[in-house]
């Protein structure tokens, strides 16, 4: 059921334009109406409606001072405007305030059941395309629970992007995204920067072999782990080893 807000200072309008929806059965339930700008702002504090139909001149606030102050918080709320007036410029301001609707009084029947008949339909789309997006926040891991999995598994071998966009199931641009939001890197950065660090770790160990460490560090290829090792720290594992070892208590 969408619940209506209807705003209108003349009474027999209001009531009018109350008997009317009730009578289309398109599932909208007038909620309140006001009979000027401020009792629109107070029913609309109470209640949120999804759907207002306000005229544009009302006591205390206008139609339009209303919705300006509506849509600055609710984005979702269909708004159908009433105006006794043909002025280029109200509807410049409704356009400008993302009114769904700008009606000329007096209207026609077909005309405003036509209208409240769409703005059934848009309400219903918003709150679908808001329901996909609620639902694809929830899918998207926090940044930090993808973060610490990488910290926990950098010395998988197996360890690249088309494992972690199934395990966590969200897109390859998710993904980088997300590593890169979350540490300025990318993810082949971090996983390297990772990998390096603890082989420096482990080189300041003069038992093990490069070898081991190399497969330790996520790599199965020692000559391949020894290449990015360089590149990184400009000296082979053996090279940094000896100087890290150098001066050290035989």
């Amino acid at each position: 059921m969408i619940r209506a807000l209807v705003g209108d200072d003349e009474e027999n309008i209001r009531n009018g334009l109350i008997r009317q929806i009730e009578s289309l059965d398109l599932g909208i339930q007038v909620v309140a109406a006001a009979e000027n700008g401020r009792q629109v702002m107070e029913y609309y504090e109470k209640m949120t409606p999804d759907l207002l139909i306000l005229d544009i001149n009302m006591p205390l606030m206008s139609g339009l001072e209303c919705i300006e102050q509506i849509r600055a918080q609710d984005p979702d709320c269909v708004i159908l405007i009433l105006s006794g007036y043909d002025h280029f410029s109200y509807a410049q301001k409704a356009i400008q305030h993302h009114v769904d609707f700008y009606l000329l009084k007096p209207v026609e029947d077909e005309e405003l059941e036509d209208a409240l008949r769409q703005s059934a339909v848009r309400f219903q789309q918003r709150m679908e395309q808001r329901k996909l997006i609620r639902q694809a926040k929830e899918a998207e891991p926090e940044p930090a629970s993808l973060i610490r999995y990488l910290y926990e598994h950098f010395t998988d071998p197996d360890l690249n992007a088309e494992k972690l966009q199934e395990q966590f199931s969200i897109s390859h641009s998710t993904l980088f995204k997300l590593v890169k939001t979350a540490t300025g890197k990318t993810l082949v950065e971090l996983i390297t920067d990772l990998r390096m660090e603890l082989a420096q770790k482990l080189l300041a160990q003069k038992e093990l072999p490069v070898k081991e460490i190399a497969g330790r560090c996520g790599y199965s290829d020692q000559f391949y782990f020894s290449r990015i090792f360089k590149k990184q720290t400009g000296l082979s594992p053996k090279e940094y080893r000896a100087e890290v070892l150098k001066g050290e208590p035989e």
